[in-house]
């Protein structure tokens, strides 16, 4: 029996020293965590999301947004538009976002990469008969542009 109870009273030593072992390894790693405040969107998008909803456009494109403001862009954005029924060509009902994002790397700004979000409405895409209304939007110059300067006699 004092055998028995030997081996509890090491085992619950054991267990009690890791358990604090690992207290305090997670106390070092907390304070090392910081929050991030969320992105806002630039001045005037707010307003240009607004103004496309009333118009009757398929597409609009907001430049120049971080990959923090992309993701506060698709919250505005499904908030603002929210959902809508769509029958596909098999006859298939089925509910998405009205608004989809297409999302193209634009540049950088102090070595962070910059996106030029396409937004298009399905809804109106679906009444137009439009497959890929992202496309409507001319590629952006950069995208054209060669990476390697050629020399004179190439060109």
């Amino acid at each position: 029996m004092f055998r028995s109870l030997g081996f509890g009273v090491a085992l619950s030593f054991i267990l009690g020293f890791s358990l604090v072992a690992i207290v305090l390894l997670v106390g070092t790693r907390v304070s090392s965590i910081t929050f991030r405040k969320p992105e806002t969107l630039p001045a005037g998008c707010l307003e240009q999301l607004k103004k496309w909803k009333e118009s009757e456009t398929v597409t609009s494109v907001v430049v120049d947004l971080t990959k923090g403001q992309v993701k506060k862009l698709a919250e505005v954005v499904a908030r603002l538009f929210g959902d809508v029924i769509l029958t596909r060509a098999t006859g298939e009902r089925v509910k998405v976002w009205r608004v989809g994002m297409q999302v193209e790397p634009s540049g950088e700004r102090d070595g962070r990469p910059l996106s030029r979000v396409i937004l298009y409405r399905r809804d109106l895409a679906a009444d137009r008969k439009l497959r890929k209304p992202w496309r409507v939007v001319p590629k952006q110059p950069y995208l054209a542009q060669t990476l390697v300067e050629l020399p004179v006699w190439m060109e």
